[in-house]
């Protein structure tokens, strides 16, 4: 077991990022849905803000300034997430806005790996040493909007991420 989780820290550390591989997009916003209903096009670059904390209300406020939640990514990882992968994802989905949550400590996780060490004192038969390793692990997430015409804005009907989609 611990050497499965090892396993998989490393394997996904090499992966997309998360915000990438744990995007969720609204139903019915689709880009092809919401071009029709933007101020403008897509800017390829989205503006970025930041949040401390998620809460249903961080879209409703987003929503009274006339953007549209088009999607957002949740996931819990052991491994440091550059805001760089949320802007690439807002980039992939033409936001205009990508506004990323503060990472959320999760807990701490206490394995022990092993680590090739010929000749060392602590080492097995095998020549590997047994090392003590504590994996952090935090929540990040990222919430996706575009802006919309304000006649459109209200043809969207609001749905905000709960804590059951990993926020």
């Amino acid at each position: 077991m611990k050497r499965a989780t090892l396993f998989a820290v490393l394997v996904l550390s090499g992966c997309a990022s998360g915000y990438q591989q744990f995007y969720h997009p609204i139903p019915g916003r689709e880009p092809v849905n919401v071009s029709a209903t933007r101020v403008s096009p897509s800017p390829g670059v989205p503006l970025m803000d930041h949040v401390a904390a998620y809460s249903p209300q961080i879209v409703s406020e987003y929503e009274a300034h006339g953007y549209a939640l088009i999607g957002y990514s949740a996931f819990t990882a052991s491994t440091q997430q550059s805001e760089n992968g949320a802007m690439a994802q807002g980039q992939k989905v033409g936001a205009d806005l990508v506004v990323v949550v503060s990472p959320e400590y999760v807990a701490s996780q206490r394995i022990v790996a092993p680590l090739p060490s010929p000749g060392a004192s602590n080492s097995d038969s095998t020549g590997t040493a047994q090392v003590p390793v504590t994996i952090n692990w935090f929540k990040y997430g990222a919430l996706y909007f575009v802006k919309a015409r304000p006649a459109s804005s209200t043809a969207f009907v609001s749905e905000t991420p709960t804590k059951s989609d990993g926020f």
